[in-house]
């Protein structure tokens, strides 16, 4: 971590209680600084309560001292420190939807809208992300499109802003994938959840529609990592979907 970045973790702490174990280690640029968790999330327009999820939250700089951190609102908080500091929180994830965070002993999912805080006037730095591997669960997978050197594997992410970062959802499982290209761009399809689908044949029609897409709209993908997935949560009744720069969170009945 440098002082010119945002570090995030995000590890599961409990599936049973259903809790994801969250910190952000950043450099104040202020005396008191403001933090908050959106009241939105990308494509999807209406306001929203993602921070009546974070149940615990503390704060410590870089002595290991600790920092008072009070609410001030529904979804804001300040600090007063001028040096490095670390926010440690838990966020209850039991909303099985396409917009919010879920977690139980088969799958993890979430959006970077209901666990990341923003500091105030740091929205612009680089934002690291580690998602660190629950050991508990050796055969999870990370499917997102967020940047990474190693793809779908625990590990570290990058976004170049939070903007980025919150745009890119996140599934952790033992999920299914396969890949089809179009113009030599990646495409892949996640299905988590128990499924009887003929992937091949799902496969070749969405490049087809892909295609068809793509050449209408001029001829050239538009995915700023040049790989785009689609992220299927296969439930018993659910339904729904929502757009993301290089994703597409998906909701479907098996």
């Amino acid at each position: 971590m440098t002082q010119s970045n945002l570090h995030y973790q995000i590890k599961v702490k409990d599936t049973h209680a259903h809790l994801f174990e969250v910190s952000l280690t950043f450099t104040p640029t202020e005396q008191v600084t403001t933090l908050s968790l959106p009241g939105w999330i990308p494509g999807s327009y209406l306001i929203r309560d993602f921070a009546k999820n974070i149940i615990t939250i503390n704060a410590q700089d870089t002595d290991n001292n600790n920092i008072a951190i009070t609410q001030t609102d529904k979804n804001h908080w300040q600090l007063t420190s001028n040096k490095t500091v670390t926010i440690s929180y838990d966020v209850y994830a039991f909303d099985m939807s396409v917009r919010s965070a879920y977690l139980d002993q088969k799958q993890g999912f979430f959006n970077g809208t209901s666990v990341f805080l923003c500091p105030k006037g740091l929205e612009d730095l680089p934002c690291i992300l580690e998602i660190q591997p629950n050991f508990h669960q050796s055969n999870w997978k990370v499917a997102t499109s967020l940047t990474t050197d190693k793809l779908y594997q625990f590990g570290t992410y990058t976004a170049q802003n939070y903007d980025e970062l919150i745009d890119h959802p996140v599934i952790l499982g033992d999920f299914d994938l396969h890949s089809f290209y179009v113009d030599d761009v990646q495409h892949d399809v996640v299905l988590m959840g128990k499924h009887y689908c003929d992937m091949e044949r799902l496969c070749d029609d969405l490049q087809l529609i892909c295609k068809t897409q793509i050449d209408f709209f001029g001829g050239q993908a538009p995915f700023s990592n040049k790989r785009y997935v689609f992220m299927t949560l296969v439930t018993q009744n659910g339904y729904g979907g929502l757009e993301h720069r290089d994703s597409t969170v998906l909701m479907c009945p098996r």
